[in-house]
């Protein structure tokens, strides 16, 4: 696998099912794959180890098209590491997107300090729930994030966004706001409306 001819050949047969062949692109590419990935994530995030998840489906993923649909147009040892270096990039930056979405799903359950819905009125900051393994600059960002979406709404729904996110029921938030449960569907209906709007307008 140190030639142009050798690596065209030794894809055709990963996708045929060939392991060997599979191994010999494993083994070249995954500590390289496993690098680049981890190089992005570090760059957003203080983890380390991600990387491995991000080659892992890489490769995965790379097998699995090659096994279902012809082989991609590679005619050298460059033209794969630029395949499999732009799969990993792309990977990198969906893992990201998950991680930072994941980070959006806490900060909403940790905005009320306990279990009971009539506190949601006393949530905490927002920058008291930010995770420290999230760097400085994309904590920032998600905290300017989550604090716009909630400048967009009166100050009568924001308690209803803070119960629905922490995964109260719209009966448990009708109960804990005093309304009927059809209150709470038309609120919630204004609130996807408001933000909606919101968000267009900042496209």
């Amino acid at each position: 696998m140190n030639d142009d001819s050798s690596i065209v050949q030794i894809i055709a047969m990963a996708g045929q099912g060939d392991t060997s062949a599979q191994q010999k692109i494993w083994d070249r590419y995954f500590p390289q794959l496993v690098r680049l990935a981890q190089q992005r994530i570090h760059q957003n995030f203080n983890r380390i180890g991600d990387g491995e998840d991000v080659a892992l489906s890489v490769l995965d993923s790379f097998f699995r098209q090659i096994q279902k649909i012809s082989p991609p147009d590679v005619r050298g040892l460059d033209d794969l590491w630029r395949l499999l270096s732009r799969m990993t990039q792309r990977k990198a930056i969906d893992w990201i997107r998950f991680q930072l979405r994941e980070k959006r799903r806490v900060l909403g359950e940790s905005a009320i300090e306990s279990g009971n819905p009539e506190s949601a009125t006393e949530a905490r900051p927002m920058a008291d729930v930010v995770s420290v393994e999230l760097e400085p600059h994309l904590a920032v960002m998600l905290i300017e994030n989550c604090e716009w979406m909630m400048t967009k709404l009166p100050e009568a729904l924001r308690p209803i966004v803070l119960l629905r996110l922490a995964g109260h029921t719209n009966c448990e938030i009708a109960a804990a706001q005093g309304c009927s449960l059809a209150t709470v569907e038309r609120r919630l209906k204004l609130i996807r409306s408001i933000w909606s709007e919101a968000l267009s307008e900042e496209s």
